[in-house]
């Protein structure tokens, strides 16, 4: 699973405000979003998941033994939710003490 969840593009070079809309900070495993670095809040470096087409959102870190997910039905959805999946988890990591 490690290769997985590794980063496979190191050596392409990809546009994260087209391809991720979680932010800059992920490369791309096998068929997954991965996560290049933690963050200040508790996210740990090699979390990994997959936004859906239609809003939907799952992410797990293996680490801290956590998943989630958002499940939503709604076309366009960047347009309204852009970077609220990421606040999601950032609130419940916080709430939880993760």
């Amino acid at each position: 699973m490690p290769y997985i969840i590794s980063e496979q593009l190191k050596e392409i070079s990809i546009d994260n405000a087209f391809t991720c809309v979680q932010g800059q900070d992920y490369g791309y495993g096998l068929g997954v979003r991965v996560r290049q670095k933690a963050t200040d809040w508790g996210l740990n470096k090699g979390e990994f998941g997959w936004d859906g087409a239609a809003g939907s959102y799952v992410m797990i870190d293996s680490e801290k033994k956590v998943s989630i997910f958002i499940g939503m039905h709604l076309l366009n959805w960047t347009a309204v939710f852009t970077g609220k999946h990421l606040q999601i988890v950032e609130k419940l990591y916080k709430e939880l003490h993760l």
